[in-house]
């Protein structure tokens, strides 16, 4: 599951960064999905009708920021 990456995000909010805006929308959406998949996490994004491929990459480096910082 991916809770834990919606964690970490919550903690990234207040960032002045493409990070932090996308941990925003992330925080706000509830039907953010519950996986560790990027594939289905880019999908979901792209299935709005405003995304921008500037969400995708903030998604991106924020995922692997994530598995940066995730104790293995």
């Amino acid at each position: 599951k991916n809770i834990k990456f919606v964690a970490w995000c919550r903690e990234q909010v207040k960032r002045d960064d493409a990070v932090g805006d996308i941990a925003k929308d992330i925080v706000a959406d509830a039907d953010f999905p519950a996986t560790g998949l990027i594939a289905v996490m880019v999908g979901h994004i792209k299935k709005h009708p405003d995304h921008s491929d500037k969400a995708i990459e903030a998604l991106k480096k924020a995922w692997a920021e994530y598995r940066g910082t995730k104790a293995k």
